[in-house]
């Protein structure tokens, strides 16, 4: 007991921080994945529920809008974050809030180790606190930190396993090494784009506290090229089993996969492409008063001892921000910058205030009350930044209600445990129209109805058909294929018509 109030004690003002963020993070918690990315959200719900239904294989994981053959097998990341969640579905109930509070946890998990790394190396509480209160509430983490997505895991792990790391450099303690072996290979291999860019930093680190020389001890290479072989390792498996399951997209060697996520040099030189992603970054990491925090940061780090870490630790993520420049697109891409760029704010607002204690606080004001002006001071403008970041967070929750609705009936038409074709114009896997009806079903584009076809699906075992946004399939023939409308509505007359809305028509294949 004694231990658990000291640590209250000694953390007080952390501990405010997670409680102030638990009210945000909970919010629309048992709402349904509709909100931003929720083609991201519901295919990692997708993998969990399936490790539920049929067992957790960490090795191969099942997408049910490839349908019912072999190319359901879909693997992407190293599905961690998805056993976690699925064991959670055993041992309560099925739900998308265990998905939720997995990355709720994690993201407070997170504040805890960089808080930590920044105590350890800075060794100034204030700005160990700044730091985890620029995590908590950027705006991205504000939506991201409670998503059912697998970002808020896979930074836990990194920024546990860089703790560690930075530990065993100073200290050589053993269990801290395998500490740090053990989560930094898991973190890299959850999600190979992320945590390669970390060593950068890392190795800096170690350089600077040894020497050149002793790059060559067998732990330091250990610990840099361990993750990075099982990492290789997981993508060549990863490679078979979308080779296999005739996803061919999905492996890295695919010239499609390497375009989506680096894109072409021409893009490092478009200016709609940078201002886009700027605007990205300076609204859901920065906001206005934070970039002015981190030019102030940049400037400010130099007299702080041990600051190289922090910088190459930042330079590291504007690596990985140009590298993967194509994919930064998707916002939830830049989450993982945010720790850096965190402990350079805090840097520069602790840089102001201390600026402000001297020049102006205990000049103007009593001695006795520069204390007290000075954390109401800090108190607002922080309550501020909250109220800011909480207001451009508020449209990644919006959801379609109408939307939902048509996909629920869509599923109450569906037989139980039957299998169907989700036709739609052109190309588009969201797992969004398999998961709320909870079936699988094999996306197709509208061209594909063909009689040939139909007899196929249905000796395969498909028993039903949608047809999705079939208002646009006359422009889809038209415009994108540049022919014309094929008798796709002569041949579905021999099938049984159950539903016919908006969005949305379903046909039964089986008599």
């Amino acid at each position: 007991m004694k231990k658990i109030l000291s640590f209250i004690k000694n953390n007080k003002v952390f501990l405010l921080l997670i409680l102030i963020a638990v009210p945000f993070r909970l919010y629309h918690l048992t709402y349904p994945i509709l909100d931003s990315f929720n083609f991201r959200q519901a295919q990692t719900a997708t993998f969990t529920l399936n490790f539920y239904k049929h067992g957790i294989n960490l090795f191969q994981t099942e997408l049910d809008i490839f349908g019912i053959g072999r190319q359901k097998y879909l693997t992407l990341e190293f599905p961690i974050y998805e056993a976690m969640v699925s064991i959670l579905y055993k041992l309560f109930f099925v739900s998308d809030i265990w998905g939720r509070i997995v990355s709720i946890i994690a993201g407070f998990i997170s504040a805890w180790y960089l808080y930590e790394i920044v105590k350890l190396l800075i060794k100034n509480k204030k700005i160990a606190i700044y730091s985890v209160f620029f995590f908590l509430f950027a705006p991205l983490n504000m939506f991201y930190q409670r998503a059912f997505m697998i970002e808020p895991t896979i930074i836990a792990l990194l920024l546990a396993g860089t703790f560690y790391y930075l530990i065993w450099v100073d200290y050589q303690d053993r269990k801290s090494y395998f500490l740090a072996l053990v989560l930094l290979t898991i973190g890299f291999m959850h999600k190979g784009l992320y945590g390669p860019f970390w060593l950068l930093p890392m190795a800096v680190y170690y350089i600077k506290k040894k020497s050149i020389k002793q790059i060559y001890s067998f732990k330091f290479l250990s610990i840099i090229f361990l993750p990075l072989i099982l990492l290789f390792l997981w993508q060549h498996h990863v490679n078979n089993v979308n080779l296999y399951a005739g996803n061919v997209f999905f492996t890295f060697s695919n010239p499609g996969q390497i375009e989506w996520n680096f894109g072409f040099l021409a893009d490092r030189f478009s200016w709609s492409d940078w201002s886009f992603r700027l605007h990205q970054v300076l609204n859901g990491i920065f906001l206005k008063p934070g970039l002015l925090f981190f030019i102030l940061g940049l400037f400010a780090i130099k007299k702080i001892d041990k600051s190289n870490f922090f910088l190459f630790w930042m330079i590291s993520q504007l690596i990985y921000f140009v590298t993967l420049f194509r994919i930064q697109q998707q916002n939830y891409y830049q989450t993982i910058m945010i720790p850096a760029f965190s402990v350079i704010m805090a840097i520069g607002l602790n840089y102001i205030i201390d600026g402000l204690n001297r020049m102006i606080l205990k000049k103007v004001i009593n001695k006795s009350f520069s204390s007290y002006a000075s954390k109401f001071f800090i108190v607002l403008l922080l309550s501020i930044l909250i109220c800011k970041s909480w207001i451009n967070t508020l449209p990644s929750f919006y959801i379609d209600w109408e939307w939902y609705q048509r996909l629920l009936t869509v599923k109450r038409v569906l037989p139980i445990n039957a299998y169907g074709i989700l036709v739609t114009p052109g190309v588009d896997w969201n797992s969004v129209y398999t998961y709320i009806p909870d079936r699988k079903m094999l996306q197709t584009s509208i061209e594909n109805i063909t009689q040939e076809n139909l007899l196929k699906w249905k000796s395969l075992g498909y028993s039903f058909l949608i047809l999705h946004e079939h208002d646009k399939y006359q422009d889809y023939f038209a415009k994108e294929l540049k022919v014309p409308v094929s008798n796709y509505q002569k041949l579905l007359n021999d099938y049984k018509k159950v539903l016919d809305m908006q969005e949305f028509k379903v046909y039964f294949l089986s008599q």
